[in-house]
Parts: C-alpha cells; structure tokens; sequence
C-alpha cells in the first residue's frame, strides 16, 4: 500500500484534532507527536528510498528519535533546523508527560502542541 504513512500521519493528526475538541488533551498531545513521526517515516521512504524495514531499524535504539531528528536535519539542511531540533523536541517532551506522568495537561500545552506539530509538518512538506 503506497504512502501509507503519509495517510496514518494525517488520520493521526485528525485523531489528535478530534481529541482535543473533546478535552482529552494527553490523547490529543500523543496523536500530534506520532503524527509528525509517521511524517517523517513517508519522508524517508519518498525521499531516501528507505524500506518498511530500514524505517523500523531507524527506531530500534533508546535515542532513536533523537537519531531520525538528526538524520533529518543532515538530510534537510540548516534552514529546518528548528522545526526539527526545537519544535520537534519540544513536542517529544510534551509527549512524554503526556503519556507517562502523574498528571493532566491542559489545552494551552495541547494548542502548543499542535502549532509545534504544524511547523514540523509544514517543513517536512515543503522538502517532499
């Protein structure tokens, strides 16, 4: 199935937007989050030629999302460096309270995300 993570990226986004309307803003921070991954994924498959499996070994280590933001920023160039770097780590920590904390965040750390999620997006498509 061609571009399959270019669709789960965008059902992805929609579940987070989905969430959010209905206050579930952990849910909602997670979907931004894997949505941009899923993003980078169809990236490297258009882009580098890069198999299913060759993707999922990019994911194998503790650091490997730390590893797919710099494989990225050698590939894109400087001029993307924040989306990936800042925004994108940002919206990773985000992720991580989210999921894995003893507390609720609230709808201004859901907008933050999105708007995060969005300049990761828009940066990435602009390179495919």
């Amino acid at each position: 199935m061609p571009h399959s993570y270019l669709k789960k990226s965008q059902d992805t986004y929609d579940s987070g937007e989905v969430l959010r309307k209905e206050k579930k803003f952990n849910s909602s921070i997670h979907c931004y989050y894997y949505s941009c991954i899923q993003l980078c994924n169809h990236f490297f498959n258009i882009k580098e030629g890069l198999t299913d499996s060759q993707i999922r070994d990019l994911f194998k280590t503790n650091e490997s999302h730390k590893d797919t933001i710099k494989k990225l920023i050698s590939l894109l160039g400087r001029g993307s460096h924040k989306a990936f770097t800042t925004d994108l780590s940002i919206l990773k920590d985000n992720r991580v309270k989210a999921d894995y904390r003893n507390f609720s965040l609230g709808e201004a750390d859901s907008e933050e995300s999105k708007d995060l999620c969005d300049n990761v997006v828009s940066q990435l498509k602009k390179a495919l």
